[in-house]
């Protein structure tokens, strides 16, 4: 119907803003009667708006913080990368705060993994917590001491995804 409107209104048919906007105007002042008036959004719908929003700026800023974690771990500590392949993932929450530089993930035990993840209320999967311990103790470069504790610093901030994690449904999680 809006091409009608066009073909009676503009010159050529072709879309422009102005002529758009004209067009409008003018289906306004000479066809009011044969559309219906926009509904008035209630109380109810606009809470569910601002909901959405506040759901979906909270998703970004999750999305931002894994980046940003993403990116300081690459500088320092890649093989914790390797080991949790989600930053979202349960097991990296719970492992990541505690051991958030190099040389503390080589002194990980089995025990100490098993204890972290049972905090978290993971089950005990041994496939899982000998994978984490292979993947940190993997012979890698490394940043010089002073550097790797000054970075481990930020990790342990910035990982604050536990508060963002846990206000996810169950099936968001990887």
């Amino acid at each position: 119907m809006r091409w009608r409107y066009r073909e009676r209104h503009g010159q050529a048919g072709g879309k422009s803003d102005p002529g758009d906007a004209a067009i409008l105007a003018n289906i306004l002042r000479t066809d009011r009667a044969m559309h219906r008036p926009t509904p008035a959004i209630s109380e109810h719908g606009r809470a569910i708006k601002a909901l959405a929003r506040q759901h979906q700026e909270a998703i970004w800023a999750l999305h931002q913080t894994i980046s940003r974690l993403r990116s300081v771990l690459l500088e320092f500590y890649p093989a914790a990368l390797q080991a949790f392949r989600s930053l979202k993932h349960r097991a990296a929450v719970a492992v990541l705060p505690a051991e958030s530089t190099p040389a503390s993930g080589r002194t990980l035990t089995r025990r100490k993994v098993v204890t972290l993840l049972h905090h978290r209320s993971r089950r005990n999967d041994p496939n899982l917590v000998e994978r984490i311990l292979r993947e940190l103790k993997t012979p890698a470069l490394r940043q010089p001491p002073q550097v790797e504790e000054a970075l481990g610093h930020r990790p342990a901030r910035r990982h604050r995804l536990d508060a963002a994690v846990r206000g996810q449904p169950r099936g968001s999680l990887v």
